[in-house]
């Protein structure tokens, strides 16, 4: 049973920090990227990188001390489950999302509460879990998402919604309306709903687990009780039916190596693919298209068709159910598997996810890379059929835009 619950959530303080807009970012492996934000801006303590080396998480934890000390943010008088809408623009049209920010109970993965859709890798949780240690806090929270197929949580959430305390613009183009719910009876219905679901991770694999393994460090270590803060992580809740729910794909790069050259690529797809010159800029939808390969100018470009009777599948586990073995990104896993003669640990450093295609196709083009892998967006219904059948695909298969944002509300585990 999913257990949501209200927090005293640490806020910027306006009147100290400025309008709060411009301090979001994205979450940490992506906030690098975003320098616009002046002295306060979030991505001075989640950013993976501060320019200090192996001290990044020691500057961190007392850039964060010396924020609250000068009350450039402050924690909530009273505990609030928060909603937020957020206002963004997708191809040139206004989308709305709205979510619900609360502290979310930590569950293990074999609990089969929340559910994970792909692997996670070593070191960005490694990273994480450093961060989080120093701090004492979720400086970002996850993207979770929920059913409510007749939406009863967007009705309440509507109703909450009646008078934000926030309504300000990002550096990135969106913009950020936020209300902080203080009732209890409030809490009470939001979290009777939500326990009623099933959870699926978005957006923060990698954050998951860093606070399940910093939870478990707890429970050794301290006297913790059920309700401790280090028994929850902070976490953006949103409908699989909101319009504002949406996933791209992530493409990949093949680099490096002398097996996976651009002809052995090219002879492998035809092994076990049927390719057909592609002539549109965008990619089809069809139930066989598995992608499109982008191969150095002698070599074309070619989308990239299963063959009649699949015996692409043979590279792929027997174990796995339909939702997984349907995705494009699992079928190319397993055909440069194949180029590479190597497991999936090894693929992966020569497999490299890019969100944007055109920079893909830049890098094949410039020959910083043997191939490009563009794949067609997955649909929501097939990635949580993936994590209800209990399977992962590849790490960074996909690109939940956009991201729930850094700096809106923060958990101290102090609190």
């Amino acid at each position: 049973m999913a257990d949501i619950q209200a927090l005293r959530g640490v806020r910027f303080n306006r009147r100290v920090a400025g309008p709060v807009g411009p301090l979001l970012a994205p979450p940490y492996d992506v906030a690098a990227e975003f320098t616009d934000g002046g002295e306060f801006g979030i991505r001075n303590i989640e950013a993976s990188d501060l320019g200090a080396g192996s001290g990044n998480h020691a500057l961190a934890a007392r850039r964060y001390q010396a924020w609250l000390k000068n009350d450039v943010i402050r924690a909530d008088p009273k505990p609030a489950i928060y909603i937020h809408r957020h206002r963004f623009l997708l191809q040139g049209v206004p989308v709305e999302r709205t979510g619900i920010i609360a502290r979310v109970r930590l569950a293990d993965w074999s609990e089969r509460v929340v559910l994970p859709h792909e692997r996670t890798t070593t070191g960005p949780r490694e990273e994480r879990l450093h961060r989080l240690r120093a701090v004492e806090a979720n400086l970002s929270p996850l993207y979770l998402l929920f059913r409510d197929p007749t939406g009863e949580i967007r009705d309440l959430m509507a109703a909450v919604d009646a008078n934000p305390e926030l309504d300000d613009h990002d550096q990135m183009g969106g913009a950020h309306r936020l209300t902080a719910a203080s009732h209890v009876t409030i809490h009470d219905r939001l979290a009777s709903l939500v326990a009623e679901r099933t959870l699926f991770v978005a957006d923060g694999h990698h954050r998951y687990e860093a606070a399940l393994i910093h939870r478990d460090e707890c429970r050794n270590t301290r006297t913790a009780d059920r309700d401790s803060p280090s028994e929850f992580v902070l976490a953006l809740l949103a409908a699989v039916e909101d319009p504002g729910v949406i996933v791209r794909p992530t493409h990949r790069l093949v680099t490096g190596g002398a097996a996976n050259t651009p002809d052995a690529i090219m002879r492998m797809l035809r092994r076990w693919f049927d390719l057909r010159p592609a002539d549109v800029t965008t990619l089809a939808v069809d139930t066989d298209l598995v992608g499109r390969v982008v191969l150095p100018r002698r070599l074309g470009t070619w989308d990239i068709f299963a063959q009649r009777g699949r015996p692409h599948l043979e590279l792929l586990p027997l174990d796995r159910g339909p939702a997984w073995l349907s995705l494009g990104v699992t079928a190319i896993e397993g055909a440069v598997n194949r180029v590479f003669s190597a497991d999936s640990e090894e693929v992966a450093q020569h497999l490299f996810p890019v969100v944007e295609e055109a920079n893909a196709v830049r890098d094949v083009e410039a020959g910083r890379a043997a191939a490009a892998f563009l794949l067609p967006a997955p649909t929501l219904d097939r990635l949580l059929a993936v994590a209800e059948e209990g399977d992962l695909l590849p790490p960074k298969s996909t690109w939940f835009d956009p991201k729930a944002p850094a700096g809106l509300v923060i958990s101290d585990l102090r609190l």
